[in-house]
């Protein structure tokens, strides 16, 4: 446990006088190689005991917030990356299945659209999409569900809009400039509604949503919960009483991300 702490709090020390402009847009092999080491560290196998003695540690409290905004931001750079590669593609569906984490959002859209109880055709609105938003791109893609994304950055939705025209997806998914105090004037019924990893405010969404939701409405998210990659994750706040908890669904490989189903009540 101490030499994984130390490590963290050095890669902390690394990265917290970094500004959100340098993690994006300068190439740093210090930046990268920071990244790459908190995921070794986050596939890393440790006793559940150790885990909790790293939760509770004072120290590693006070980093966790620096280290899971580093990580959401080089996320973001990554993300970024990939839609210009395929906006530069004259054949992106071929481009996109060599991405990465391409698997992943795979199994999570079969997570979410089973999980939630979704029908082909149904509508979703998916808050804080982001440049790639590879949710809504899959849900279409594999059950022609229609969805809206909401991008708070005007840049990311452009952005975003260009390449779900590049991918023939326009008459499925819309982009709108926005945040969660969008949702309750979009004035329809959706069949779910989906917040981003890195959507934030989470306190402030999940209350919003509680408040004017209708009842019987889905929400849907993504958590960690095993091993140290729940120690990166700071989503951990009490949900408002509007919302409970339907369904947790655990993942298996290549998926590391639980996909938690709430209804407003």
């Amino acid at each position: 446990m101490h030499e994984i702490k130390r490590e963290i709090l050095r890669i902390r020390e690394q990265i917290r006088s970094l500004r959100p402009h340098q993690i994006l847009h300068v190439e740093d092999k210090e930046i990268s190689s920071a990244f790459s080491r908190l995921d070794e560290i986050a596939a890393t196998e440790v006793q559940e005991e150790v885990l909790t003695g790293l939760e509770k540690d004072p120290e590693i409290k006070r980093a966790i917030p620096d280290i899971a905004s580093f990580r959401r931001a080089f996320g973001l750079k990554l993300e970024l990356q990939q839609v210009h590669i395929l906006l530069k593609s004259t054949h992106p569906w071929k481009e996109i299945r060599n991405f990465l984490f391409y698997p992943n959002y795979e199994k999570l859209a079969q997570m979410e659209f089973y999980g939630s109880g979704l029908k082909k055709g149904d509508k979703v609105v998916f808050v804080g999409s982001g440049p790639l938003p590879m949710s809504l791109i899959m849900l279409s893609k594999l059950f022609h569900i229609h969805g809206i994304g909401i991008e708070r950055e005007k840049e990311y939705a452009i952005l975003s809009t260009r390449l779900i025209n590049h991918l023939s997806l326009g008459k499925y998914i819309r982009i709108i400039t926005g945040d969660h105090t969008l949702v309750p004037a979009l004035k329809k019924t959706f069949s779910l509604y989906m917040v981003a990893s890195a959507a934030y405010p989470k306190g402030e969404i999940f209350s919003v949503l509680g408040r004017y939701l209708p009842p019987g409405a889905k929400i849907s998210y993504r958590t960690y919960e095993k091993g140290l990659r729940r120690l990166f994750c700071d989503f951990h706040i009490p949900l408002p009483p509007q919302l409970r908890e339907l369904k947790r669904i655990h993942p298996t490989p290549p998926v590391n991300n639980s996909v938690v189903i709430l209804q407003r009540v």
